[in-house]
C-alpha cells in the first residue's frame, strides 16, 4: 500500500532512521512523539521516492542529502498485515511484529483500559481491584522517590513509561539476553511496570489478564526495571558501536546529523571519544569557504591542524575533526595557572622587563638562525623582523617550552655542510665567489627553546642565549600577559572577538594583513617617484648561482629595489615553496610605495644585464591609459594547458591587482581536474601557474600582457634550449626532475658556454 507523507518547511527533526533490508531502503525505526510518528510513519515502510526523486539503492549520504530538503514529501510502500496480526496480540504471529507495531498495539490496549476506567470509576471498581501499596516509596515512575503513596498515576505518566518500555524492548541489552519467548518477556515487563499502582494502572492490569488468555502473572513480581538506566546503557552501547563503525569505514570526522547541527554557535568544541589517545573537535565551516578548501584549526594543545572541507559541506556545516590527545606531552602554558607562582610586585617587574625587550635567536622554517628582539607594546608581542608589526596577545593560542616544533627538529638534524669536490660544484663556487659562513653557536633547544603559536598558522621558535632561566622568565611573563588580557575581556567577549576575527579575515589573507591596508595612505604617496621592486624567494642552493646576476642588474638601475627573501611566508605543509614569491609580491604591494612589483623565480639567471626589457614592458603596459594588471612571458608551447610562464611576472600596483592575487590564492585551494587527474594547485602540478591558468579560463586574459617567449626569459632544459647569446635571461626549468649529477652537468655546460 503506497502512502504519501509530507513534512513542512518548519520541520527540523524528522525522527526516523533508515536502513537497508532485502536490498530495499526501509524505515528502520521511528522515534515516539516525533514528527514522523505524528504522521503515522512506521518501521518497515519502504521508501519509494523523496520529493519525486526515485530511491533506487542510493548511498546513505545521497539519501541524507535528499532528506534535508524542505518541504519534504515521502512516498512509502507499507506491507499489508492481516487482521489477526493486528487484533490478537497474544497469538504466535504477534511475536514477529516490528517494535513499532507492538508499541501501537500496546497503546491501543491502553486506550481500552482508559475507557473501562472511566466506566468503572462511579461503581468503585478501580478501588476494589487496586492492591494496597506496602512501601511508601513504591510507585510506577522512574523518579518515584519524589512521590507519595497516595498520588495517582496519570495516563500521561503511564504513556511515558510505555514509551520507555518500548525503547528498552526495541534496543535490547548489550549482552546476550537469556533465551525466552519475546512475547512472554514483554508481558512480564508490562506486568512489573503496572504492579503496585492504583486506579487506572490497576484496571489496566486486570484488563491485561482478561484479554490475554492463558497468561497468569506471578503472585510476587520481581524488582521494578530501571527503564531510564536501561535506555542510557543502550544509547551508550549504540554510540560506541556507531563510532567504531565510522572509524573502521574511514568516515569519522564528517558532518553529523541534523540534531548536532542545531547545537550552539561555538566555532570549536572539544569532545572526548572512545578511541585511545584521540579527541574530537567540533568545527563549524565559516562563511566564504567551500568544499575542497583547507581550514586551520587550533587544537587544545596549541597544535595547528589543517582540515580539508569534504564534499557536500559548506558554510555553516559542522565537521568533527579528530586530533591527537596530547596527554603527557608538552604543556600549553596558556592553560596553566601561573598567577600564584610569583607575587604581584614580581609580576610587575617581569612585565617591565618584557616591555624593554629580549634578545633572542629565531629559528626559521628553513633551519636558519636570525637575531631578533621581542618586546611587549600596546597589547601586542612585537618583533623587529621584516614587515612584521607583531601579534596581538589575543591571537596567541599556545606557548610551549622545549624543542617541540618542526623548526627545532630540523635544527637538530642539520649537520655542517660537506665540501664537494665535483667539477660542477667547484665551478659554481667560483662563479658565486662567496665563502661559506661559520656555523652560528646556539644553546640547546630543549633547555632554552620556546615555541609561540598564533592564529593564521603563524609560529615562532625562539632560543634564549641566557639559557633556561631566561627562557622560563620570558615564557611565564608572556603567558601572564595573555591570561590577564583574557580575564579583563571575560570569556564571552573573548569568544566573540575570536569569532569576529574569523568573520572579517579574508581566506587569502594568509600573512595576517588586511588585504587592502596599504591603500589607506595612497593620497600621501609621491606618485611622480619612479620606483619598482624586484622580489625573489629561494630556499634552494640554486640561488647562490642566480642572485649575483640580480645584484649586478639592479646596481646599474637605481629605480629598482631588490628584495631577496629566504624565510617562507607560507607554511610548507599547506603551500608549495613556489607560492612564496607571490606572497612576498603581494606584501610588497600592500606595504610598499612601489608603482610595480616584479617577482622572479630563483632559477632565473640574467645573462644580458645591459638591456632592460622589464622596464620597457612596465612603461608600455602599465601606463595610465592601459588597463593591464600583469605582464608575463608566453610559454614555449602556447597551446598547452598553461599558455604563459610565471618565472618573470610584473604586477601593477593597484587594488584590482590585489583582488586578482587573492582570487589566485583561492583557486589554489580548490581541486583541479587536468588530463584525467585531480590536482590541488597549492601543493601539486605546476602550482601558481595552474592557478593563473584557471583564472584566465574563468575571467579571461584581458588584464594580462603576454610577451613573446625569449623577450623576458628563455628556457634552458636538458637536451633542449631556447636561449641564445644576447637574450635577457635564462630560465633553468625542469631541474626538479633531474638527479644531482645531471643538474650539475646541465649548469656546468651552460656556464662554460656562457664564459667562452
Amino acid at each position: 500500500m503506497a502512502i504519501e507523507v509530507i513534512f513542512g518547511e518548519k520541520v527540523k527533526k524528522l525522527g526516523f532512521e533508515i536502513g537497508l533490508e532485502d536490498e530495499k531502503t526501509c524505515i528502520s525505526g521511528v522515534k515516539p512523539g516525533s514528527e514522523a510518528h505524528q504522521r503515522d510513519l512506521r518501521a518497515g515502510d519502504v521508501l519509494i521516492s523523496i520529493n519525486d526523486v526515485p530511491v533506487v539503492k542510493p548511498g546513505r549520504d545521497e539519501i541524507k542529502a535528499l532528506l534535508k530538503q524542505r518541504p519534504l514529501t515521502l512516498r512509502v510502500d507499507r506491507p499489508e498485515t492481516g487482521p489477526a496480526a493486528s487484533e490478537d496480540s497474544g497469538s504466535e504471529s504477534d511475536t514477529g511484529k516490528a517494535p513499532q507495531e507492538r508499541h501501537d498495539a500496546d497503546m491501543a490496549l491502553l486506550q481500552k483500559a482508559k475507557a473501562r476506567a472511566r466506566k468503572a470509576e462511579a461503581s468503585g471498581y478501580a478501588k476494589a481491584q487496586a492492591p494496597p501499596a506496602e512501601d511508601p516509596a513504591a510507585d510506577s515512575g522512574e523518579d518515584s522517590a519524589e512521590e507519595t503513596q497516595k498520588k495517582e498515576v496519570t495516563p500521561e505518566r503511564f504513556d511515558r513509561d510505555m514509551d520507555l518500555l518500548h525503547k528498552h524492548l526495541k534496543s535490547g541489552p548489550s549482552a546476550a539476553p537469556e533465551p525466552r519467548d519475546d512475547e512472554v518477556l514483554a508481558m512480564r515487563l508490562q506486568e512489573e511496570l503496572l504492579q503496585g499502582t492504583q486506579d487506572d494502572a490497576a484496571i489496566a492490569a486486570q484488563l491485561q489478564r482478561e484479554e490475554e488468555i492463558g497468561f497468569k502473572p506471578s503472585a510476587e513480581p520481581g524488582p521494578r526495571p530501571d527503564l531510564l538506566a536501561a535506555a542510557m546503557e543502550v544509547a551508550a552501547a549504540r554510540e560506541e558501536e556507531r563510532l567504531a563503525a565510522e572509524v573502521e569505514a574511514g568516515t569519522w570526522g564528517r558532518e553529523r546529523d541534523a540534531e548536532e547541527d542545531e547545537d550552539g554557535w561555538a566555532e570549536e568544541e572539544v569532545q572526548r571519544c572512545e578511541v585511545s589517545g584521540k579527541m574530537q573537535i567540533k568545527v563549524r565551516v565559516p562563511e566564504g569557504c567551500t568544499e575542497g578548501d583547507t581550514l586551520e584549526v587550533v587544537a587544545p594543545s596549541g597544535e595547528l591542524i589543517h582540515v580539508v572541507i569534504p564534499r557536500g559541506n559548506g558554510p555553516g556545516s559542522l565537521l568533527m575533526v579528530q586530533v591527537q590527545n596530547r596527554d603527557g606531552g608538552p604543556q600549553n602554558m596558556l592553560y596553566a595557572p601561573l598567577t600564584e607562582k610569583h607575587p604581584l610586585e614580581e609580576w610587575e617587574a617581569m612585565l617591565q622587563k618584557l616591555v624593554s625587550g629580549y634578545s633572542v635567536i629565531k629559528v626559521a622554517r628553513n633551519g636558519k638562525l636570525y637575531n631578533r628582539n621581542f618586546w611587549l607594546a600596546n597589547g601586542s608581542l612585537r618583533t623587529n623582523g621584516r614587515f612584521s608589526s607583531g601579534i596581538d596577545l589575543r591571537q596567541l593560542t599556545g606557548i610551549f617550552r622545549g624543542a617541540v616544533s618542526q623548526e627545532f627538529i630540523k635544527l637538530r638534524k642539520s649537520a655542517a655542510p660537506r665540501k664537494s669536490t665535483s667539477l660542477g660544484s667547484s665551478l659554481l663556487r667560483t662563479f658565486v665567489a662567496s665563502k661559506p659562513s661559520p656555523p652560528v653557536e646556539h644553546p640547546d633547544p630543549e633547555e632554552a627553546g620556546v615555541v609561540i603559536i598564533a592564529t593564521g598558522g603563524r609560529s615562532f621558535s625562539l632560543l634564549f642565549p641566557g639559557g633556561g632561566d631566561e627562557r622560563d622568565e620570558f615564557a611565564e611573563t608572556a603567558t601572564f600577559a595573555v591570561q590577564r588580557v583574557r580575564r579583563e575581556m571575560g570569556p564571552v567577549a573573548f569568544n566573540f572577538w575570536v569569532a569576529g576575527q574569523d568573520l572579517f579575515a579574508s581566506a587569502a589573507a594568509f600573512d595576517g594583513l588586511c588585504p587592502y591596508a596599504g591603500w589607506s595612505g595612497k593620497a600621501s604617496r609621491d606618485t611622480e617617484r619612479k620606483r619598482w621592486a624586484l622580489v625573489s624567494f629561494s630556499d634552494r642552493w640554486l640561488s647562490q648561482l642566480t642572485r649575483p646576476s640580480l645584484h649586478e642588474f639592479v646596481a646599474a638601475r637605481p629605480w629598482y629595489d631588490l628584495l631577496l627573501e629566504e624565510e617562507p611566508l607560507l607554511d610548507a605543509r599547506d603551500w608549495h615553496p613556489a607560492w612564496n614569491k607571490l606572497a612576498y609580491a603581494r606584501r610588497a604591494l600592500i606595504l610598499g610605495t612601489y608603482k610595480a612589483v616584479v617577482c622572479l623565480d630563483d632559477d632565473i639567471l640574467i645573462t644580458n644585464p645591459k638591456i632592460d626589457p622589464i622596464a620597457d614592458a612596465i612603461e608600455t603596459y602599465f601606463a595610465a591609459h592601459q588597463a593591464k594588471l600583469v605582464v608575463a612571458s608566453l610559454d614555449e608551447q602556447v597551446h598547452a594547458r598553461v599558455p604563459f610562464n610565471t618565472g618573470v611576472l610584473a604586477l601593477r600596483s593597484s587594488q584590482e591587482t590585489l583582488m586578482l592575487l587573492d582570487e589566485v590564492f583561492r583557486i589554489g585551494r580548490r581541486l583541479k581536474l587536468v588530463n584525467g587527474y585531480t590536482w590541488l594547485p597549492r601543493v601539486t602540478g605546476l602550482w601558481d601557474q595552474d592557478a593563473f591558468a584557471e583564472y584566465v579560463d574563468q575571467y579571461g586574459a584581458s588584464r594580462f600582457a603576454l610577451l613573446p617567449h625569449g623577450q623576458l626569459q628563455s628556457f634552458v632544459r636538458r637536451g633542449h634550449s631556447l636561449w641564445s647569446a644576447g637574450h635577457f635571461a635564462a630560465h633553468f626549468t625542469g631541474l626538479a626532475e633531474l638527479d644531482a649529477e645531471d643538474r650539475a652537468d646541465l649548469l656546468k655546460g651552460f656556464l662554460l658556454g656562457l664564459t667562452a
